[in-house]
């Protein structure tokens, strides 16, 4: 049971970032033949584009402190899924080129979760186990990426009225991720089950704490993760700087802007 339920817990993660790939791959696509419908263009596009990722830039910390403070991830996924929701389907409403923009920055609220998984698998691994279970995780979004596209020719022939709504292939991407994100808001709900609970690692936590003492006197390792924690300490600048401005942070940071930056100037173009 506790290895079955560890698993499910692991393949929500998954599917989590599966979602993320295919909402990517759905909706870029067609997202500026949608805008221009309700008059808009290529800087309307820009805005669309830049809303999802601008509105998770300010989600992600605030979703990372939380579930620092809480420990409840379950919560914080259940949450987030409903910015999901609710923007997804803002973005198949349409009503206006503003609104599909706005729909895209709600959904973007969502996305921080993302970062609250990862976070979350790497306080609960041990080191030798972490690395695959984050590859396997992560590869979900490419997956996603690459079926993407099989949902677009799917739609390719809708044309339907909904109500005052119209359902085709420009707006049934976002019909489609309101289904999908509704579905994970489901599976999350009944087989998500917090990972701190499996957590079993008091001795290793003591080991690794007794190790960094230890690494005084010794050269740096970059095999295992120090934790720097000035939350209660020093003034706010101190803190920042101690935290996010490090060479392995950098480095970090400017890789994913790299490949993020080139796939949506590639994709767009």
């Amino acid at each position: 049971m506790f290895v079955s339920s560890l698993r499910l817990s692991y393949i929500v993660i998954f599917f989590l970032n599966f979602l993320t790939g295919v909402e990517y791959a759905v909706i870029l696509p067609t997202a500026l033949q949608f805008l221009q419908r309700y008059g808009g263009n290529q800087v309307e596009l820009g805005f669309c584009l830049s809303a999802y990722s601008f509105s998770s830039l300010f989600s992600s910390p605030i979703m990372g402190r939380w579930s620092d403070r809480t420990n409840n991830t379950k919560l914080i996924i259940i949450i987030a899924n409903f910015f999901q929701i609710i923007g997804s389907f803002m973005y198949f409403m349409g009503v206006s080129s503003w609104f599909i923009i706005g729909g895209r920055l709600v959904a973007g609220i969502g996305l921080g979760v993302v970062s609250v998984t990862f976070s979350d698998v790497i306080k609960n691994t041990n080191p030798d186990e972490r690395s695959p279970i984050l590859s396997r995780i992560m590869v979900g979004r490419q997956i996603g990426m690459i079926i993407g596209p099989v949902f677009n020719f799917i739609m390719l022939n809708l044309n339907y009225d909904i109500g005052p709504f119209l359902l085709d292939k420009l707006s049934a991407p976002g019909l489609l991720m309101t289904g999908a994100w509704t579905l994970l808001q489901i599976i999350v709900i009944f087989f998500y089950t917090n990972l701190n609970k499996f957590n079993k690692k008091e001795s290793e936590t003591s080991d690794e704490q007794t190790g960094l003492l230890a690494s005084d006197n010794d050269a740096q390792s970059y095999n295992t993760i120090q934790v720097v924690d000035n939350s209660q300490t020093g003034p706010f600048v101190l803190r920042f700087y101690n935290e996010y401005i490090r060479d392995e942070v950098i480095a970090v940071y400017c890789s994913t802007f790299t490949v993020f930056f080139m796939q949506t100037v590639l994709e767009v173009l």
